[in-house]
């Protein structure tokens, strides 16, 4: 079977390409903390930004939403974290899960709460987590969030947050999507 995706190195790109890549590698998510290695020995990139770079448009549009939810965004970083590790559990993003259990570790998240959330184990959580984590179950089973749940969201967030959390979940799911059909690991 061929490969499915072989991420474009920098030299290949367009004009349009390396402006992308450079937003990508020399902005906030490739100059901050590093916690995988972003640019690969041959200068293409990994995970979902290599991808990316397929349509500099398209991606340049992803990069911005990205970076608002994670640089910008207003619910905590644990918080987001595991609501990350929770999309990558029910999607089976191997990618996500790695980079973003190494991000959730700095975010005040311990290993074992990474592993409880890896093998679907969400219910020992305060009740602030557990109903994120009901969020993400829902959107993922029902494309969208019952009325208690929303209520409970409701108890922790204003209508603003709350549109954050539903697209950071679908941000997230559309990148592991991307990956899982392009066997990015």
């Amino acid at each position: 079977m061929a490969e499915r995706f072989t991420p474009p190195r920098r030299d290949e790109l367009d004009e349009d390409g390396k402006d992308l890549y450079d937003q990508i590698t020399l902005g906030p998510r490739g100059t901050s903390k590093q916690y995988f290695q972003l640019i690969l020995d041959d200068t293409s990139l990994a995970g979902p930004f290599g991808a990316m770079l397929l349509s500099p448009e398209i991606g340049s549009g992803l990069l911005r939403v990205g970076g608002a939810l994670r640089f910008g965004g207003r619910l905590p970083p644990r918080l987001r974290e595991a609501v990350i590790l929770r999309v990558a559990a029910r999607s089976a993003a191997k990618f996500e899960a790695r980079a973003h259990g190494q991000i959730a570790l700095d975010c005040n998240l311990a290993q074992d709460e990474i592993d409880q959330i890896a093998h679907g184990a969400t219910d020992n959580f305060e009740p602030e987590l557990t109903v994120l984590f009901t969020t993400v179950d829902q959107l993922f089973d029902r494309g969208t969030v019952d009325e208690e749940c929303f209520s409970e969201l409701l108890k922790y967030y204003d209508q603003p947050l709350i549109f954050e959390v539903i697209v950071l979940i679908g941000y997230y799911r559309l990148l592991a999507d991307v990956m899982n059909s392009f066997e990015i690991e």
